[in-house]
């Protein structure tokens, strides 16, 4: 663990690190100031889980300081982001809109899992996707 956000140690020689994880209480800011200086200043951070997951403050100080060289973000926080904030007008940072799964694939997966799991079921076996109230996911 790394102080500040109390997130990872990213790997120093990390050129992109890429966030994919759930939100928990204990994942808020799991990169924060203290991770970003752990990265190398040609390194590339991209967020396409959520936006809490990364102290925006100081990514944006971490972009303007040179800190890391670029951020790729499908999420921020807050979402959206208010017009005229810093990471819209910086051209390191690249935002594009959450919106990565169409509806028609959305019940395709979903009709298919469903579709496992019954047979899961009938078989006595553990199901897909499972939510665990107590992690929050």
């Amino acid at each position: 663990m790394a102080a500040g956000g109390g997130g990872i140690a990213p790997p120093a020689e990390a050129d992109v690190l890429v966030l994919a994880l759930a939100l928990t209480p204990e994942s808020r800011h799991v990169i924060g100031a203290a991770e970003l200086a752990l990265l190398p200043p040609d390194a590339v951070v991209v967020n396409v889980a959520r936006g809490a997951h990364i102290d925006t403050d100081a990514l944006v100080e971490a972009l303007r300081d040179g800190t890391i060289s670029a951020a790729g973000l499908d999420v921020t926080d807050p979402e959206p982001l208010p017009e005229g904030h810093p990471l819209w007008s910086d051209p390191r940072a690249l935002i594009t809109s959450h919106c990565a799964d169409s509806a028609e694939y959305v019940m395709r997966m979903l009709c298919e899992r469903i579709e496992r799991n019954v047979r899961h079921l009938r078989e006595g076996l553990p199901l897909e996707g499972v939510i665990d109230p107590a992690t929050g996911y």
